[in-house]
Parts: C-alpha cells; structure tokens; sequence
C-alpha cells in the first residue's frame, strides 16, 4: 500500500468492475476483480524494482571501483548517496512485504507455527537459567544447595537492621 499507484489501480479496477446479481455476490466478485488487478500490478511493480535494485547496486560497484583509485567528485557523491537511499527505500519495501506475508501465514495456519514457537521459548528459558554457581571457589550444580545460596544471599541483603525504625507523629493534621 505504500507504493505509488496503489491508489490509482484500486480506483481503475473499481471502475472497470461491472457485475448484476445479489448484493453479497456483487462485493466477492468486485473483491476479486480488484485481488486480480492488485496481483498483475504488484508483479510488475516487482519487476521494474529488481530493475531498479540491479541498476543501483552496479552504480555502487562502478562507484566503488572509481573510489579505489581517486576521490569521487561532488556529482559522483550526489550519485553514490542517491544509490544507497535507493537501495535503502527499495530493501525497506521488501521488509514491509515480507512481514505482511508473514502475518498472512499466521492468519492462515494459526497455531501451525506454535511448535516453532514452544522450541523457541525453552531455548531462552534454558539460556537463562542458572545452572550452577561458584561457592567458596567450588562449582555447585546441585539444585538444592544453589537454592540454598541464593536464598542465603537474599536473605542478608534484605535482612531488617536493628536499628530502630523512625516514627512520625502529627497532631492536629486533617
């Protein structure tokens, strides 16, 4: 949607769309007729930017080859930036689609990819467990006593002090 045209070629596919017959089988058939005019102008579309992407990317490397030798000129700069930004825009479209495919499959197959998901999250959760700790230069694995030396540790860190604990007192205070 944020290719220019897009606009364009979803009001010409409504324009050219001509159909009789219930309402509900009016709109599928439009739905359609506009998925189909959106297919042949996306693959287009495509096209003309592998194009574009082949063009910058030899521009670059020409570009790059003559910065071996010398300095670009000033218009050889201008030249070399308005590639990358173009590469940059270009690679930035591909994403969006990518990610748009992605929420496509999601949509579609639903909890297909849960699998993937459940490996994914016991392989951060082994990551980030602990699995041993040092106590007095000795490598502990044992569950129960890395256990007991973090509940230890804890417990001095948060240990109540005996000093006594201030008491504000106010009188006459709403």
């Amino acid at each position: 949607m944020d290719r220019p045209g897009f606009d364009d070629i979803i009001k010409l596919a409504c324009c050219l769309f001509s159909f009789t017959g219930l309402p509900y089988i009016l709109l599928i058939e439009k739905l359609k007729h506009i998925k189909s005019a959106l297919k042949l102008w996306l693959k287009d579309i495509k096209i003309n930017e592998e194009e574009t992407f082949t063009s910058l990317s030899n521009d670059i490397q020409n570009l790059d080859k003559i910065l071996e030798t010398r300095e670009l000129h000033e218009e050889e700069h201008w030249i070399y930036s308005e590639c990358k930004i173009g590469i940059l825009e270009l690679e930035d479209l591909r994403n969006k689609d990518s990610q748009q495919r992605s929420r496509v499959k999601w949509a579609s197959y639903g909890y297909d990819n849960s699998s993937y998901f459940h490996r994914s999250i016991k392989n951060l959760e082994s990551r980030s467990r602990i699995h041993g700790l040092t106590i007095n230069n000795i490598w502990v694995t044992k569950l129960s006593l890395v256990k007991k030396e973090a509940r230890s540790f804890f417990a001095k860190r948060f240990k109540c002090s005996s000093d006594p604990i201030p008491n504000l007192s106010c009188y006459n205070i709403k």
